[in-house]
């Protein structure tokens, strides 16, 4: 079974703010994705922003048996940028993927907290993710969450 984009994506909402005479975009995306029985989704984004944009992006994604997840994201730009990104292994047999790269330049911040559950025995997951500032008011911040329940 594979997925489309727009299976994949719900955008839920966004907002124009403005700061001290500057618009500012806010947006909003959740992703909810349920992977039945010996699925397959491979997710790829690549996010470039402009300074005045922040983006708060939510994904859940539930895993059967024997199902496969891949999350490849590179982010840039925007003054904030942030992902939370819940993943919950609910049988055996169960592969969770995710490489991240996000690049911040000038006053930006980067911010991925990922939570992965295991639910049942014989899970695998890698997670590599890679951040890299290029000035001194530049900020990156990784939380990363692994939980064994079985």
């Amino acid at each position: 079974m594979s997925l489309t984009i727009k299976e994949l994506l719900k955008f839920l909402d966004y907002a124009i703010l403005t700061v001290m005479g500057y618009n500012i975009v806010l947006r909003y995306y959740s992703s909810i994705v349920r992977l039945p029985l010996h699925a397959r989704c491979a997710f790829s984004s690549t996010r470039f922003h402009k300074l005045l944009i922040s983006e708060y992006k939510s994904s859940h994604t539930h895993q059967e048996s024997s199902s496969t997840y891949e999350l490849t994201e590179v982010s840039t730009g925007g003054k904030l940028g942030r992902h939370n990104l819940h993943i919950k292994q609910l049988g055996p047999e169960t592969v969770t993927e995710l490489s991240t790269l996000h690049l911040s330049a000038g006053n930006q911040t980067q911010d991925l907290h990922s939570s992965l559950v295991f639910d049942h025995p014989r899970g695998y997951s890698r997670q590599l993710h890679k951040c890299i500032v290029t000035h001194s008011q530049g900020q990156a911040v990784f939380d990363g969450n692994v939980k064994v329940n079985r």
